[in-house]
């Protein structure tokens, strides 16, 4: 390849021409004088932080942290207020499976309805996946 060759370089085909081509390249870029400025003055600095700073101190060991569950006043997500009294999921459940849908004769939707009619009015707005929840934890 000529120096002014704006094509890319060949496409290696063994793993081994691969790391023979890495190697080169590698040394042909350590050659070049702004590669070399920057190196030294980055060798500069890692000496200078070796004596500025102590050697650090040993670790903390695991028994002197106290595990997460006994941090004192942590508190845990107790997620969504439940919609349903611990009653009204009972009477709900218990009513779906004295009379569980049947095939052919009433669906999923008709049960969900007759059981939101069992509930007062400002609770009737609960959503399907709460009801099939509630038919769950009842389950027989």
């Amino acid at each position: 390849m000529g120096k002014d060759d704006t094509r890319p370089p060949r496409v290696p085909q063994t793993l081994r021409e691969l790391l023979r081509q890495i190697k080169e390249e590698g040394e042909r870029w350590r050659e070049h004088p702004l590669v070399r400025a920057e190196a030294e003055q980055l060798r500069r600095i890692a000496e200078a932080l070796r004596i500025d700073d102590p050697p650090p101190g040993p670790l903390p060991s695991p028994e002197t942290t106290p595990p997460a569950e006994e941090v004192a006043g942590q508190k845990r997500g107790g997620g969504r207020e439940p919609i349903l009294t611990d009653e009204e999921d009972a009477q709900l459940g218990a009513a779906y499976w004295n009379n569980p849908p049947r095939r052919g004769k009433r669906t999923q939707a008709m049960a969900f309805k007759e059981m939101r009619e069992l509930l007062p009015e400002d609770k009737r707005k609960i959503s399907d996946s709460a009801l099939r929840n509630c038919i769950q934890r009842h389950r027989p």
